[in-house]
């Protein structure tokens, strides 16, 4: 008698309680694993947007110290060539709003040193610092190298 039962419940169709935890127990971690994913993601956007934006500035002001003559005010060096990594006495400074998302501004601090004579005679060295106002430990550099013009 209890073999017949054990055989009438072995045909019926559809899933056990063990299976039915097990199953809900491997969705959770799925779920768990994609929620993480996507709340990670989400804070990290704005981290990633304050990035991008350093480097499109210290793209454009690469290209725009390019572009000056080399007599130009701007490339003057202030005497001191040991101060190519000085961001708290650089020897040029300028802030740019880049954009306004928002309520949210997003302010850069561009800083650039001018180092005579390197790497050879006759060139200059330009350091460009872009720093984050808001996350001031983010601070993206770039170095120019040009000829010196007589």
């Amino acid at each position: 008698m209890e073999m017949g039962r054990r055989l009438e419940m072995k045909n019926k169709k559809g899933f056990t309680i063990l299976e039915v935890v097990v199953a809900i127990s491997l969705f959770a971690l799925l779920y768990a694993g994609l929620f993480n994913a996507i709340f990670l993601g989400m804070r990290m956007q704005p981290i990633l947007r304050t990035r991008i934006f350093a480097h499109n500035i210290i793209n454009a002001q690469s290209e725009f110290f390019k572009s000056l003559p080399v007599n130009d005010s701007l490339l003057k060096n202030d005497a001191d060539n040991g101060d190519a990594d000085d961001i708290e006495n650089p020897d040029f400074v300028d802030t740019i709003r880049y954009a306004t998302i928002g309520n949210v501004n997003y302010d850069y601090l561009v800083m650039w040193n001018i180092v005579d004579n390197f790497p050879s005679q006759d060139m200059f060295l330009i350091r460009l610092f872009v720093r984050d106002l808001r996350h001031p430990d983010l601070i993206i550099s770039n170095d120019i190298v040009r000829w010196r013009e007589e």
